[in-house]
Order: structure tokens, then sequence, then C-alpha cells
């Protein structure tokens, strides 16, 4: 979901290898520091998004929840005593309640808020992990030496890093997109068969015929 005041996520830009080659490991540092940062980046972007989703979700269903119960005491207060409320008024409450969930899974608060909660903790132990892993690599390598092997090492590492959070935010903007869908497709059966059902179409069809 949209929220005001969150930037769009945009990539880093790297300065460039260095101009000699004997400074293979601060390349490979700087190149780990900036997949790092554009992780970090994305793992922040999603948490913060996941505020404005997680106040409306929780309204919404605290909405529902409230009309449902409202609903069905109403009945039961009418059956005790009639003069106190009108018995229907417990549909309207209960309609209110389903138009609450309804609301909730049309526009995917409680989805994006779920969803971006997920990403945001995953990228953040992604970056945790490949932290631990490059240092152990960097610091058990010869300096003034390093071998191809240990090169190579290191190299995987922001590989690895890059390519699977790349493959999680991907993930995440399929869902997204799929779940939106959905939800129009939702939103328009149900449109159309409340239309189909109302007693004006009904005698608008009498009518015709």
């Amino acid at each position: 979901m949209w929220s005001r005041g969150v930037p769009d996520l945009s990539p880093l830009a790297w300065k460039g290898l260095p101009p000699t080659r004997n400074q293979k490991l601060a390349t490979l540092a700087e190149l780990y520091a900036l997949t790092e940062s554009t992780t970090l980046e994305a793992a922040n972007w999603y948490l913060r998004r996941r505020v404005s989703p997680s106040r409306k979700s929780k309204a919404l269903r605290a909405t529902a929840a409230i009309s449902v119960v409202i609903g069905a005491l109403l009945p039961l207060i009418h059956s005790a005593a009639p003069s106190w409320v009108n018995a229907e008024w417990g549909f309207i409450f209960l309609a209110l309640g389903g138009g609450a969930v309804l609301f909730d899974r049309t526009f995917g608060y409680s989805a994006s808020w779920t969803r971006y909660v997920r990403a945001g903790l995953t990228l953040q132990r992604l970056v945790a992990n490949s932290q631990i892993e490059f240092t152990k690599i960097y610091i058990a390598t010869d300096v003034d030496c390093p071998t191809d092997l240990e090169i190579e090492a290191l190299l995987q590492v922001i590989e690895r890093l890059q390519k699977e959070a790349s493959e999680i935010v991907q993930e995440e903007t399929n869902s997204w997109t799929g779940y939106l869908t959905e939800s129009v497709e939702e939103l328009t059966r149900t449109t159309v068969r409340h239309t189909e059902m109302s007693p004006h179409t009904r005698r608008g069809d009498v009518e015709l015929r």
C-alpha cells in the first residue's frame, strides 16, 4: 500500500573499481558495503511502509469484531426487552462488520502489513548472516597477498546476498500484484452478484419481458 512520506526504493551508485589491481580486498569490501547498504535500505523501506497498513488493518478488524458482536446481541436484547431496541439494527451492524472485512480484503491492508514485516525482517536476517560470513573470510585472508580462492569466497558472499535480496523483493512485488488482481476480480464478482439480486434489477427485468 502507498504510504505518504516513504520514498520509493532506488539503487545506490557505486564508485567503481580502483585504478590498481593490488586493491582487490578494498574493492570487495567496498562492493560488499554497497550491497549491504542497498539491502538494508530495502529492509527499512518495508518496515517503514508497514506502519500505515498496520493502523488501518487494526481499525478495520476492530470495527468488524465490534459490529459482529453488537449485531449478534441486538436480537437477544430485543427478545428480552422489545421496547428497548429494534432487532433489525442487528442486520445493519452485521452488514457493517462484513463491509469492514471486505474493505480490508479489497485494499489489502492486513495482507500488506504482514508481507512488509516478513520481507523487512527476512532482508535484515540476510544482511546479518552475510556480515558474519564475510567477516570470517576477510579476517582470515592475507591482506598483502590474497589467494584466488579467498577472493572468490568473498565474491560469492556478495553475490549470494545480492541475489537472495533481489529474489525477496521480486517475490513481494509479484505477491502484491497478484493479490491486487484477485481483490479487484473478487470485488467485481461481488458487485455483479448483488446487482443481479437487487429487487430493482429484477423488477426491471420483469418489465422488459
